[in-house]
């Protein structure tokens, strides 16, 4: 057998990004994924994802909705759509009810238990998310929000 060769050692150098860094897609993933770790952090502690803690927060402000228009709200396909609300049944947050105007339909709603999952997780999530964008100011924050829901609400 021949005698073992010497480890390379690893060269790291500078990679030039400035190209990249032009790219509004790139940078958008780029302050994704450091808000999804943020965001991630009281969710995973609460036992929530991030779609289900979505759900829940729509169904606080708008009680007896349907599931299509959850669906629709978060663009979630309806087989998608119907998954989570399955688990968030099993895990007794949420309850479907009979429409009192319509036999065949069902409204969505919190029961006690996801009342008060969703009101702690919602403070949880806007205190890590403060910490997140610490380096902005409250005006810096505010424009930042318009931006994203300005581009969030384009025809692209």
């Amino acid at each position: 057998m021949p005698p073992a060769l010497p480890a390379r050692p690893r060269i790291h150098q500078v990679v030039d990004q400035t190209r990249l860094l032009a790219f509004i897609g790139y940078n958008l993933r780029r302050a994704s994924l450091r808000i999804a770790r943020e965001y991630g952090k009281p969710m995973k502690k609460l036992g929530l994802r991030p779609a289900e803690f979505a759900t829940l927060v729509l169904l606080q402000d708008n009680p007896g909705a349907s599931q299509k228009s959850l669906g629709g709200a978060l663009a979630m396909d309806p087989p998608n759509m119907a998954t989570l609300l399955d688990r968030l049944e099993q895990a007794k947050l949420v309850q479907r009810v009979r429409h009192p105007h319509d036999e065949r339909a069902r409204q969505l709603q919190l029961t006690p238990a996801g009342k008060r999952l969703v009101t702690r997780a919602a403070s949880a999530v806007d205190r890590h998310e403060r910490q997140a964008v610490a380096l902005f100011s409250e005006t810096e924050r505010a424009e930042f929000m318009r931006l994203l829901s300005k581009l969030i609400a384009a025809e692209l």
